[in-house]
């Protein structure tokens, strides 16, 4: 019977273990995305702000495309 508790103990740890491994992977992930939305966003702020920018239409609909599909 007392066998019983520890596994039950530690299975139950196990469990709430898990739980905020997975909520702390997903909040990576989360804070993942967000930059690489906002490093885009950089990107195409240099590029299309800047009259000065030395790009192409071909690059400035490839990285709109991508900022697009992205957000």
């Amino acid at each position: 019977m007392l066998r019983g508790d520890k596994s039950l103990d530690a299975a139950l740890e196990y469990m709430s273990l898990m739980r905020v491994i997975n909520e702390v992977h997903q909040c990576l992930e989360d804070m993942y995305e967000s930059v690489a939305k906002e490093r885009l966003k950089i990107q195409y702020n240099e590029k299309f702000k800047n009259p000065d920018s030395k790009t192409s239409n071909q690059d400035r609909e490839s990285l709109s495309n991508r900022i697009t599909i992205d957000i």
